[in-house]
Protein backbone atom coordinates (compact mmCIF):
# COMPACT_ATOMS: atom_id res chain seq x y z
CA UNK A 1 0.00 0.00 0.00
CA UNK A 2 1.10 3.46 -0.64
CA UNK A 3 2.38 5.92 2.09
CA UNK A 4 -0.93 6.16 3.53
CA UNK A 5 -0.59 9.72 5.62
CA UNK A 6 -4.02 10.64 4.91
CA UNK A 7 -4.99 7.26 5.85
CA UNK A 8 -3.31 6.84 8.59
CA UNK A 9 -4.91 9.96 10.16
CA UNK A 10 -8.69 8.88 8.99
CA UNK A 11 -7.98 5.98 11.05
CA UNK A 12 -6.56 7.73 13.90
CA UNK A 13 -9.62 9.80 13.83
CA UNK A 14 -11.80 6.99 13.80
CA UNK A 15 -10.07 5.39 16.69
CA UNK A 16 -10.23 8.25 18.85
CA UNK A 17 -14.09 8.09 18.32
CA UNK A 18 -13.88 4.23 19.05
CA UNK A 19 -12.07 5.25 22.33
CA UNK A 20 -14.22 7.87 23.47
CA UNK A 21 -16.95 5.57 22.80
CA UNK A 22 -15.64 3.00 25.10
CA UNK A 23 -14.76 5.79 27.62
CA UNK A 24 -18.54 6.19 27.64
CA UNK A 25 -19.38 2.83 28.46
CA UNK A 26 -20.52 2.37 25.06
CA UNK A 27 -17.86 0.04 24.07
CA UNK A 28 -17.66 -3.87 23.19
CA UNK A 29 -16.58 -5.44 26.65
CA UNK A 30 -20.02 -6.09 28.02
CA UNK A 31 -21.19 -8.52 30.45
CA UNK A 32 -21.50 -11.42 28.10
CA UNK A 33 -18.30 -10.78 26.70
CA UNK A 34 -16.78 -10.54 30.22
CA UNK A 35 -18.20 -13.28 31.32
CA UNK A 36 -17.36 -15.73 27.71
CA UNK A 37 -13.76 -14.04 28.86
CA UNK A 38 -13.84 -16.64 32.25
CA UNK A 39 -15.67 -19.22 30.76
CA UNK A 40 -12.85 -19.95 27.86
CA UNK A 41 -10.35 -19.09 30.38
CA UNK A 42 -11.51 -21.96 32.93
CA UNK A 43 -11.15 -24.37 29.22
CA UNK A 44 -8.25 -23.07 27.92
CA UNK A 45 -5.70 -25.53 29.89
CA UNK A 46 -7.90 -28.36 29.46
CA UNK A 47 -8.19 -28.72 25.51
CA UNK A 48 -5.96 -30.78 23.52
CA UNK A 49 -5.46 -28.17 20.74
CA UNK A 50 -6.25 -24.58 20.85
CA UNK A 51 -7.60 -22.77 17.19
CA UNK A 52 -7.13 -19.30 16.88
CA UNK A 53 -9.07 -17.45 13.79
CA UNK A 54 -7.84 -14.46 12.72
CA UNK A 55 -8.60 -11.97 10.03
CA UNK A 56 -6.28 -12.56 6.83
CA UNK A 57 -6.84 -8.79 6.16
CA UNK A 58 -5.46 -7.78 9.48
CA UNK A 59 -3.34 -10.56 10.61
CA UNK A 60 -1.83 -8.64 13.46
CA UNK A 61 -4.68 -6.78 14.28
CA UNK A 62 -6.36 -9.70 14.79
CA UNK A 63 -5.10 -11.06 17.45
CA UNK A 64 -6.31 -13.11 20.24
CA UNK A 65 -4.89 -11.45 23.37
CA UNK A 66 -6.46 -14.00 25.70
CA UNK A 67 -4.09 -16.08 25.03
CA UNK A 68 -1.10 -13.95 25.98
CA UNK A 69 -2.73 -13.81 29.07
CA UNK A 70 -3.66 -17.73 29.72
CA UNK A 71 -1.28 -19.59 27.73
CA UNK A 72 -1.95 -23.05 26.42
CA UNK A 73 -0.98 -25.66 28.94
CA UNK A 74 1.90 -28.11 27.23
CA UNK A 75 1.42 -30.15 25.42
CA UNK A 76 -1.08 -28.47 23.46
CA UNK A 77 -0.75 -27.34 20.53
CA UNK A 78 -1.55 -23.25 19.16
CA UNK A 79 -2.78 -23.17 15.12
CA UNK A 80 -2.85 -20.11 14.18
CA UNK A 81 -5.60 -20.19 10.83
CA UNK A 82 -6.40 -17.14 9.33
CA UNK A 83 -9.38 -16.89 7.47
CA UNK A 84 -11.10 -14.81 4.57
CA UNK A 85 -7.72 -15.58 2.52
CA UNK A 86 -10.42 -14.63 -0.57
CA UNK A 87 -10.84 -10.90 0.56
CA UNK A 88 -7.10 -10.63 1.05
CA UNK A 89 -3.99 -9.43 -1.24
CA UNK A 90 -2.50 -12.76 -2.39
CA UNK A 91 1.01 -11.87 -2.36
CA UNK A 92 0.85 -9.98 1.01
CA UNK A 93 -0.57 -12.98 2.73
CA UNK A 94 1.79 -15.24 1.45
CA UNK A 95 4.58 -12.47 3.28
CA UNK A 96 2.52 -13.65 6.39
CA UNK A 97 2.60 -16.99 6.13
CA UNK A 98 6.47 -16.71 5.82
CA UNK A 99 6.77 -14.40 8.55
CA UNK A 100 4.74 -17.09 10.87
CA UNK A 101 6.96 -19.53 9.85
CA UNK A 102 9.92 -17.39 10.89
CA UNK A 103 8.54 -17.33 14.08
CA UNK A 104 8.22 -21.19 14.21
CA UNK A 105 4.20 -21.06 14.78
CA UNK A 106 2.06 -23.18 12.93
CA UNK A 107 -0.13 -21.30 10.66
CA UNK A 108 -2.89 -22.08 7.99
CA UNK A 109 -5.03 -19.92 5.84
CA UNK A 110 -8.14 -21.24 4.57
CA UNK A 111 -11.61 -19.20 3.26
CA UNK A 112 -14.69 -20.64 5.59
CA UNK A 113 -17.08 -20.56 2.12
CA UNK A 114 -15.22 -23.03 0.44
CA UNK A 115 -15.72 -26.71 0.71
CA UNK A 116 -12.06 -27.46 -0.55
CA UNK A 117 -10.56 -24.99 1.45
CA UNK A 118 -12.11 -26.36 4.80
CA UNK A 119 -11.63 -30.05 3.95
CA UNK A 120 -7.96 -28.81 3.60
CA UNK A 121 -7.91 -27.22 7.08
CA UNK A 122 -9.77 -30.44 8.60
CA UNK A 123 -6.83 -32.57 7.28
CA UNK A 124 -4.63 -30.52 8.23
CA UNK A 125 -5.97 -30.20 12.00
CA UNK A 126 -6.58 -34.09 11.88
CA UNK A 127 -2.49 -34.40 10.65
CA UNK A 128 -1.78 -32.35 13.61
CA UNK A 129 -3.98 -34.44 15.63
CA UNK A 130 -2.14 -37.53 14.64
CA UNK A 131 1.07 -35.99 15.81
CA UNK A 132 -0.20 -34.88 19.07
CA UNK A 133 -1.20 -38.75 19.88
CA UNK A 134 2.13 -39.85 18.95
CA UNK A 135 3.73 -37.70 21.13
CA UNK A 136 1.28 -38.31 23.78
CA UNK A 137 -0.74 -41.45 23.83
CA UNK A 138 -2.85 -39.96 26.49
CA UNK A 139 -5.26 -38.32 23.29
CA UNK A 140 -5.67 -41.66 21.75
CA UNK A 141 -9.39 -41.18 22.80
CA UNK A 142 -10.66 -37.96 22.12
CA UNK A 143 -9.08 -34.79 21.24
CA UNK A 144 -10.42 -31.61 21.79
CA UNK A 145 -10.32 -28.47 19.84
CA UNK A 146 -11.43 -24.93 20.98
CA UNK A 147 -12.00 -22.48 18.14
CA UNK A 148 -10.79 -19.11 19.53
CA UNK A 149 -10.64 -15.36 18.11
CA UNK A 150 -11.98 -11.69 18.20
CA UNK A 151 -15.31 -11.24 16.78
CA UNK A 152 -16.92 -11.60 13.10
CA UNK A 153 -13.73 -13.61 11.60
CA UNK A 154 -15.45 -16.40 10.68
CA UNK A 155 -15.41 -18.92 13.73
CA UNK A 156 -18.94 -20.03 13.57
CA UNK A 157 -19.33 -20.33 9.75
CA UNK A 158 -16.38 -21.89 9.97
CA UNK A 159 -17.42 -24.57 13.42
CA UNK A 160 -20.42 -25.43 10.82
CA UNK A 161 -18.44 -26.11 7.91
CA UNK A 162 -15.80 -28.19 9.62
CA UNK A 163 -18.63 -30.50 11.74
CA UNK A 164 -20.83 -30.82 8.08
CA UNK A 165 -17.16 -32.01 6.34
CA UNK A 166 -16.10 -34.33 8.91
CA UNK A 167 -19.41 -35.76 9.78
CA UNK A 168 -19.70 -36.59 5.84
CA UNK A 169 -16.01 -38.09 5.13
CA UNK A 170 -16.83 -40.04 8.54
CA UNK A 171 -20.40 -41.64 7.23
CA UNK A 172 -21.64 -40.50 10.35
CA UNK A 173 -25.67 -40.17 10.63
CA UNK A 174 -27.89 -38.15 12.87
CA UNK A 175 -28.30 -34.54 12.78
CA UNK A 176 -26.37 -32.25 11.91
CA UNK A 177 -26.01 -28.93 14.61
CA UNK A 178 -25.23 -25.31 13.63
CA UNK A 179 -23.62 -22.71 15.70
CA UNK A 180 -24.99 -19.38 15.26
CA UNK A 181 -23.48 -17.31 12.06
CA UNK A 182 -24.22 -13.57 11.79
CA UNK A 183 -22.20 -10.97 9.54
CA UNK A 184 -22.95 -8.92 13.09
CA UNK A 185 -20.20 -9.07 15.69
CA UNK A 186 -20.72 -10.56 18.88
CA UNK A 187 -23.65 -12.82 18.12
CA UNK A 188 -22.23 -15.57 19.80
CA UNK A 189 -22.68 -16.03 22.91
CA UNK A 190 -21.94 -19.61 24.49
CA UNK A 191 -19.49 -22.30 23.80
CA UNK A 192 -20.98 -25.20 21.83
CA UNK A 193 -19.84 -28.25 20.74
CA UNK A 194 -19.49 -29.64 17.49
CA UNK A 195 -18.05 -33.03 16.08
CA UNK A 196 -15.45 -32.75 13.51
CA UNK A 197 -14.05 -36.09 13.00
CA UNK A 198 -13.98 -39.80 14.56
CA UNK A 199 -11.09 -42.48 14.87
CA UNK A 200 -10.24 -40.60 17.18
CA UNK A 201 -13.03 -38.83 17.81
CA UNK A 202 -11.98 -34.93 17.74
CA UNK A 203 -14.74 -32.18 19.11
CA UNK A 204 -14.88 -28.49 18.28
CA UNK A 205 -15.64 -26.04 21.00
CA UNK A 206 -16.69 -22.73 19.20
CA UNK A 207 -16.57 -19.79 21.46
CA UNK A 208 -17.68 -16.44 21.24
CA UNK A 209 -15.71 -13.67 20.09
CA UNK A 210 -13.73 -11.67 22.77
CA UNK A 211 -11.85 -8.35 22.36
CA UNK A 212 -9.62 -6.43 24.90
CA UNK A 213 -11.89 -4.52 27.23
CA UNK A 214 -9.39 -1.62 25.85
CA UNK A 215 -7.74 -0.83 22.86
CA UNK A 216 -4.69 1.41 22.92
CA UNK A 217 -3.50 1.95 19.38
CA UNK A 218 -6.39 3.86 17.43
CA UNK A 219 -5.07 2.32 13.73
CA UNK A 220 -5.73 -1.30 15.23
CA UNK A 221 -9.25 0.07 16.37
CA UNK A 222 -9.81 1.36 12.87
CA UNK A 223 -8.78 -1.76 11.01
CA UNK A 224 -11.21 -4.03 13.57
CA UNK A 225 -14.04 -1.33 12.97
CA UNK A 226 -13.57 -1.28 9.18
CA UNK A 227 -13.50 -5.47 8.91
CA UNK A 228 -16.51 -5.63 10.91
CA UNK A 229 -15.17 -6.73 14.58
CA UNK A 230 -16.35 -3.74 15.93
CA UNK A 231 -20.23 -2.82 15.72
CA UNK A 232 -20.76 -0.27 13.22
CA UNK A 233 -23.16 1.90 16.16
CA UNK A 234 -20.03 2.89 17.96
CA UNK A 235 -18.67 5.17 14.52
CA UNK A 236 -19.89 7.05 11.94
CA UNK A 237 -20.34 5.44 8.77
CA UNK A 238 -19.39 8.49 6.76
CA UNK A 239 -16.22 8.21 8.52
CA UNK A 240 -16.03 4.73 8.27
CA UNK A 241 -16.47 4.82 4.71
CA UNK A 242 -13.88 7.55 4.13
CA UNK A 243 -11.32 5.23 5.90
CA UNK A 244 -11.90 2.75 2.91
CA UNK A 245 -12.07 5.24 0.17
CA UNK A 246 -8.52 6.65 1.24
CA UNK A 247 -6.99 3.08 1.19
CA UNK A 248 -8.56 2.40 -2.42
CA UNK A 249 -7.66 5.60 -3.77
CA UNK A 250 -3.66 5.42 -2.44
CA UNK A 251 -3.41 1.57 -3.85
CA UNK A 252 -3.96 0.56 -7.25
CA UNK A 253 -7.06 -1.82 -7.24
CA UNK A 254 -8.76 0.81 -9.17
CA UNK A 255 -6.38 0.69 -11.84
CA UNK A 256 -8.22 -3.21 -12.35
CA UNK A 257 -11.51 -1.68 -13.46
CA UNK A 258 -10.26 0.51 -16.64
CA UNK A 259 -11.64 -1.52 -19.06
CA UNK A 260 -14.92 -1.87 -17.74
CA UNK A 261 -17.85 -0.77 -20.36
CA UNK A 262 -19.66 2.85 -19.06
CA UNK A 263 -22.66 1.66 -20.86
CA UNK A 264 -23.41 -2.67 -19.34
CA UNK A 265 -24.79 -1.60 -16.12
CA UNK A 266 -27.03 0.53 -17.39
CA UNK A 267 -28.10 -1.42 -20.76
CA UNK A 268 -28.46 -4.62 -17.69
CA UNK A 269 -31.26 -1.91 -16.27
CA UNK A 270 -33.02 -1.02 -19.10
CA UNK A 271 -33.06 -4.97 -20.58
CA UNK A 272 -34.64 -5.64 -17.18
CA UNK A 273 -37.47 -3.34 -17.31
CA UNK A 274 -38.05 -4.04 -21.05
CA UNK A 275 -38.70 -7.63 -19.98
CA UNK A 276 -41.78 -7.50 -18.37
CA UNK A 277 -43.72 -4.53 -19.80
CA UNK A 278 -46.87 -5.78 -18.07
CA UNK A 279 -46.21 -7.83 -15.22
CA UNK A 280 -48.37 -8.43 -11.59
CA UNK A 281 -47.53 -5.36 -8.91
CA UNK A 282 -45.83 -8.08 -6.78
CA UNK A 283 -43.49 -8.64 -9.89
CA UNK A 284 -43.18 -5.21 -10.32
CA UNK A 285 -42.21 -4.47 -6.70
CA UNK A 286 -39.44 -7.72 -6.91
CA UNK A 287 -37.94 -5.72 -9.96
CA UNK A 288 -37.90 -2.64 -8.28
CA UNK A 289 -35.76 -4.82 -4.94
CA UNK A 290 -33.65 -6.36 -7.48
CA UNK A 291 -32.97 -2.59 -9.24
CA UNK A 292 -31.75 -1.13 -6.18
CA UNK A 293 -30.05 -3.91 -5.26
CA UNK A 294 -26.52 -3.01 -4.68
CA UNK A 295 -25.10 -6.55 -4.31
CA UNK A 296 -26.28 -7.12 -8.04
CA UNK A 297 -23.14 -7.85 -10.65
CA UNK A 298 -24.47 -4.81 -12.84
CA UNK A 299 -24.42 -2.33 -9.81
CA UNK A 300 -21.97 -3.17 -8.64
CA UNK A 301 -20.03 -2.56 -12.00
CA UNK A 302 -21.33 0.63 -12.28
CA UNK A 303 -19.79 1.11 -8.66
CA UNK A 304 -16.58 0.45 -9.55
CA UNK A 305 -16.85 2.38 -12.94
CA UNK A 306 -17.90 5.49 -11.05
CA UNK A 307 -14.82 5.20 -8.72
CA UNK A 308 -12.53 4.61 -11.44
CA UNK A 309 -13.65 7.53 -13.37
CA UNK A 310 -13.37 9.93 -10.57
CA UNK A 311 -10.00 8.66 -9.55
CA UNK A 312 -8.39 8.69 -12.47
CA UNK A 313 -9.88 12.32 -13.62
CA UNK A 314 -8.09 13.29 -10.23
CA UNK A 315 -5.28 15.75 -10.58
CA UNK A 316 -4.84 16.58 -7.25
CA UNK A 317 -1.84 15.20 -4.68
CA UNK A 318 -2.83 12.29 -2.98
CA UNK A 319 -0.32 13.02 -0.01
CA UNK A 320 -2.61 16.37 0.45
CA UNK A 321 -4.89 16.03 2.75
CA UNK A 322 -6.95 18.73 1.46
CA UNK A 323 -6.92 17.28 -2.32
CA UNK A 324 -7.73 13.34 -0.55
CA UNK A 325 -11.02 15.26 0.81
CA UNK A 326 -12.29 16.96 -2.63
CA UNK A 327 -11.97 13.45 -4.35
CA UNK A 328 -13.44 11.82 -1.32
CA UNK A 329 -16.37 14.32 -1.49
CA UNK A 330 -16.21 14.03 -5.32
CA UNK A 331 -16.33 9.92 -5.00
CA UNK A 332 -19.43 9.89 -2.85
CA UNK A 333 -21.60 12.00 -5.24
CA UNK A 334 -20.95 9.72 -8.02
CA UNK A 335 -21.52 7.16 -5.74
CA UNK A 336 -24.96 8.32 -4.44
CA UNK A 337 -26.05 8.03 -8.92
CA UNK A 338 -24.42 4.51 -8.76
CA UNK A 339 -26.15 3.40 -6.45
CA UNK A 340 -29.32 4.62 -7.45
CA UNK A 341 -29.99 6.76 -4.03
CA UNK A 342 -32.51 9.05 -3.78
CA UNK A 343 -31.76 13.02 -2.46
CA UNK A 344 -33.16 13.36 0.81
CA UNK A 345 -31.30 15.21 3.49
CA UNK A 346 -27.35 15.52 3.16
CA UNK A 347 -26.45 13.36 6.03
CA UNK A 348 -28.96 10.49 5.39
CA UNK A 349 -28.09 10.46 1.81
CA UNK A 350 -24.62 10.16 2.83
CA UNK A 351 -24.99 7.29 5.35
CA UNK A 352 -26.73 4.92 2.53
CA UNK A 353 -23.93 5.73 0.53
CA UNK A 354 -22.17 4.26 2.93
CA UNK A 355 -23.95 1.26 4.40
CA UNK A 356 -23.81 0.00 0.28
CA UNK A 357 -20.24 0.98 0.21
CA UNK A 358 -19.20 -0.53 3.22
CA UNK A 359 -20.88 -3.92 2.76
CA UNK A 360 -19.28 -4.29 -0.72
CA UNK A 361 -15.71 -3.33 0.56
CA UNK A 362 -16.18 -6.38 3.49
CA UNK A 363 -17.39 -8.38 0.93
CA UNK A 364 -14.36 -8.11 -1.44
CA UNK A 365 -16.56 -6.69 -4.40
CA UNK A 366 -14.44 -3.67 -4.04
CA UNK A 367 -10.49 -5.06 -4.25
CA UNK A 368 -8.57 -7.25 -1.48
CA UNK A 369 -6.74 -5.44 0.90
CA UNK A 370 -4.35 -6.75 3.59
CA UNK A 371 -4.32 -4.02 5.96
CA UNK A 372 -1.70 -5.27 8.22
CA UNK A 373 2.13 -4.72 7.29
CA UNK A 374 4.27 -7.62 7.44
CA UNK A 375 6.75 -6.65 10.67
CA UNK A 376 10.70 -6.28 10.16
CA UNK A 377 11.69 -6.84 13.65
CA UNK A 378 12.07 -10.02 14.98
CA UNK A 379 9.51 -11.50 17.83
CA UNK A 380 9.07 -13.64 20.67
CA UNK A 381 6.26 -15.84 19.31
CA UNK A 382 3.25 -14.28 17.24
CA UNK A 383 3.94 -10.43 18.09
CA UNK A 384 7.22 -8.55 18.54
CA UNK A 385 7.72 -6.42 21.20
CA UNK A 386 7.44 -3.42 18.84
CA UNK A 387 3.96 -4.75 17.72
CA UNK A 388 3.12 -4.76 21.30
CA UNK A 389 4.20 -1.21 22.04
CA UNK A 390 2.54 -0.15 18.95
CA UNK A 391 -0.76 -2.06 19.63
CA UNK A 392 -0.50 -0.97 23.24
CA UNK A 393 -0.04 -4.51 24.51
CA UNK A 394 1.67 -5.01 27.75
CA UNK A 395 3.61 -8.65 27.83
CA UNK A 396 1.80 -10.27 30.98
CA UNK A 397 2.66 -13.49 29.15
CA UNK A 398 5.61 -13.67 31.34
CA UNK A 399 3.83 -12.71 34.32
CA UNK A 400 1.34 -15.41 34.37
CA UNK A 401 3.73 -18.47 33.08
CA UNK A 402 6.81 -18.06 35.09
CA UNK A 403 6.14 -19.09 38.71
CA UNK A 404 9.73 -18.48 39.95
CA UNK A 405 9.87 -14.43 38.62
CA UNK A 406 9.45 -12.53 42.24
CA UNK A 407 6.73 -10.69 40.34
CA UNK A 408 3.72 -13.16 40.82
CA UNK A 409 4.87 -14.76 43.89
CA UNK A 410 4.69 -11.33 45.30
CA UNK A 411 1.04 -11.01 43.52
CA UNK A 412 0.16 -14.03 44.73
CA UNK A 413 0.92 -13.44 47.94
CA UNK A 414 -0.76 -10.20 48.43
CA UNK A 415 -3.98 -12.26 46.90
CA UNK A 416 -3.69 -14.61 50.14
CA UNK A 417 -2.93 -17.64 48.11
CA UNK A 418 -0.43 -20.26 49.85
CA UNK A 419 2.66 -21.44 48.34
CA UNK A 420 1.50 -25.27 48.61
CA UNK A 421 -2.28 -24.41 47.11
CA UNK A 422 0.01 -22.66 44.05
CA UNK A 423 2.04 -25.78 43.31
CA UNK A 424 -1.02 -28.14 43.91
CA UNK A 425 -3.46 -26.57 41.86
CA UNK A 426 -1.15 -23.77 39.77
CA UNK A 427 -3.31 -24.04 36.70
CA UNK A 428 -6.56 -22.82 38.39
CA UNK A 429 -4.88 -20.45 40.72
CA UNK A 430 -3.24 -18.82 37.29
CA UNK A 431 -6.29 -19.01 35.60
CA UNK A 432 -8.36 -16.96 37.93
CA UNK A 433 -5.55 -14.56 38.74
CA UNK A 434 -5.11 -14.06 34.89
CA UNK A 435 -8.38 -13.23 33.61
CA UNK A 436 -8.40 -10.74 36.67
CA UNK A 437 -5.46 -9.16 35.35
CA UNK A 438 -7.11 -9.10 31.99
CA UNK A 439 -10.79 -7.67 32.78
CA UNK A 440 -9.96 -5.11 35.24
CA UNK A 441 -6.08 -5.03 36.39
CA UNK A 442 -4.09 -4.94 33.25
CA UNK A 443 -5.45 -1.39 31.34
CA UNK A 444 -4.00 0.08 34.44
CA UNK A 445 -0.76 -2.19 34.47
CA UNK A 446 0.06 -1.61 31.04
CA UNK A 447 -0.18 2.65 31.08
CA UNK A 448 1.59 2.80 34.55
CA UNK A 449 4.46 0.25 33.69
CA UNK A 450 5.02 1.62 30.33
CA UNK A 451 6.32 5.19 31.62
CA UNK A 452 8.31 3.06 34.98
CA UNK A 453 6.11 5.17 37.36
CA UNK A 454 5.60 2.48 39.93
CA UNK A 455 6.82 -0.80 40.73
CA UNK A 456 4.48 -3.15 39.84
CA UNK A 457 3.43 -4.68 43.46
CA UNK A 458 2.47 -1.24 44.47
CA UNK A 459 0.45 -0.88 40.88
CA UNK A 460 -1.49 -3.93 42.07
CA UNK A 461 -2.40 -2.63 45.53
CA UNK A 462 -3.35 0.72 44.36
CA UNK A 463 -5.57 -0.88 41.37
CA UNK A 464 -7.10 -3.67 44.23
CA UNK A 465 -8.39 -0.14 46.35
CA UNK A 466 -11.25 -0.20 43.70
CA UNK A 467 -11.42 -3.77 43.18
CA UNK A 468 -11.98 -5.17 46.57
CA UNK A 469 -15.12 -7.50 45.67
CA UNK A 470 -13.18 -9.16 42.77
CA UNK A 471 -10.00 -9.71 44.99
CA UNK A 472 -12.21 -11.31 48.03
CA UNK A 473 -14.18 -13.87 45.15
CA UNK A 474 -10.65 -14.48 43.97
CA UNK A 475 -9.39 -15.32 47.21
CA UNK A 476 -12.35 -17.40 47.84
CA UNK A 477 -12.73 -19.68 44.93
CA UNK A 478 -8.82 -20.49 45.73
CA UNK A 479 -9.31 -21.95 49.34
Amino acid sequence: MASGSIASKLAREIGSIVKKAVSSNRGWYGPHMAAASCAIAQRLPLVDHIVEIRDARIPLSSEYELLRIVPPRPPSKRIVVMNKMDLTNPTQIKEWMRYFEQQKCISYGVNSHNKDSVKGLLNFIQAQVRELNKADHRFSDAITVMLVGIPNVGKSALANSLHQIGRISAAEKGKLKHALVSPQPGETKDISSLKIGSHPNIYLLDTPGILPPTIHDAERCSKLALTGAIRDSLIGLKDLAQYFLAILNLSDQYKNWAKLSTNWGKVSILEHKGEHSSSSKLEMRQRRQYLMDHTQDFMVHDVRRALFDVISSFDGNLECEDDMVKLIEAQFVALREAFHVQEEMDQNVQDKVAVKLLNLCRTGRLGHYTLDQVPVTHCDCLTSSSDSRRLGILPTRRLCEKFNDCRPARLVTSLGISPDKLLSERSTVLTSLSVLLYSTTLPFITTNISSKKLPLEVLLKEQQKGEGHRIELLKSKSR
